[in-house]
């Protein structure tokens, strides 16, 4: 079960952060870009440990967990631009 919730939560987080990695490269934020880049390293090397010898519960969690990252990506990316965009009375938008 636990290997399992692992395979999940690494795909989740692969997913959502090269979204939101995406984004920056996009807007040119180099600072995210790399930060994101080095924590997207992290969450594939626990996928390579976990998935050698997944069976059918392993295969789902981690077909699963993409599709949920990237959701979740784009709600995190636009709250990032709500809260660094400031109108000119420094008020959020």
């Amino acid at each position: 079960m636990i290997n399992i919730l692992v395979i999940f939560c690494s795909a989740f987080t692969i997913v959502c952060l090269l979204g939101l990695q995406s984004n920056f490269v996009r807007d040119k934020n180099k600072t995210m870009s790399f930060i994101f880049s080095g924590l997207i390293g992290l969450c594939e090397i626990l996928i390579l440990k976990s998935v050698p010898n997944a069976g059918l519960y392993e295969t789902i969690a981690f077909v699963l967990g993409g599709p949920c990252g990237i959701v979740t990506s784009i709600v995190l990316h636009n709250q990032f631009l709500k809260l660094t965009r400031k109108d000119k009375d420094g008020k959020n938008d």
